[in-house]
């Protein structure tokens, strides 16, 4: 056999042996997109979408019931005041609709009441956690919570909901206080954005869910 046809032949196994190379490339590229991944990358982004969307659920509906802004209007609104976790005869409608909702499925979330000063500044509050103990204050939610947000308007001659301490069977803020604007020190939102106007102030609920 002359040098010639060696020579081709051995180039003929070398480009063989890159199309080998390049199909076993091309197979498991292949490969790699038909195996369903979806197990691992999705499920913890398909449970935050659904904790979003209980989470909006919940705020849309206890506006258009009133109930969210009864809560935003109680004098008892200092911080870890709602819970979910603790239901007795004074549970307000609000701490029972965050227990069906989440605690009752094992979710923990913290509440958040923003509204803003007369300079248009934003102050922020922590209403509640889950904890199991309201008095440690807020926990750390995980990098994958769900954060849903309501704006409530609140006016001037909306009346507070106050805790009447007398009747132990009465929910909490179920009593009428006076308005929020002669409330003074006694309700926790003392500033009234706009003296000219009946606007007394716009709180935002925000419920992160994890």
């Amino acid at each position: 056999m002359n040098d010639g046809t060696r020579g081709s032949r051995g180039q003929a196994y070398t480009l063989e042996g890159v199309i080998s190379a390049v199909l076993v490339v091309t197979a498991v590229l292949v490969g790699l997109q038909v195996v369903d991944v979806g197990p691992w990358t999705s499920d913890t982004t398909q449970q935050s979408d659904d904790m979003e969307q209980r989470a909006e659920d919940m705020l849309d509906l206890a506006a258009e019931n009133g109930t969210l802004s009864r809560v935003v209007r109680c004098t008892y609104g200092s911080a870890d005041t709602f819970t979910g976790s603790q239901i007795d005869n004074g549970s307000t409608t609000f701490e029972r609709m965050l227990n069906q909702t989440f605690d009752r499925h094992g979710h923990n979330y913290n509440i958040y009441f923003t509204y803003l000063t007369p300079s248009g500044e934003r102050e922020r509050i922590s209403v509640t956690s889950s904890s199991s103990n309201p008095t440690s204050g807020v926990i750390a939610p995980t990098d994958s919570a769900a954060v849903a947000t309501k704006t409530i308007a609140i006016y001037d001659d909306d009346r507070t909901r106050v805790v009447d301490r007398t009747d132990p069977d009465q929910p909490k803020c179920g009593a009428t206080g006076t308005t929020v604007e002669a409330a003074g020190g006694a309700y926790f939102i003392q500033e009234d954005i706009d003296d000219d106007s009946p606007l007394y102030n716009i709180v935002e609920v925000r419920l992160v869910v994890w």
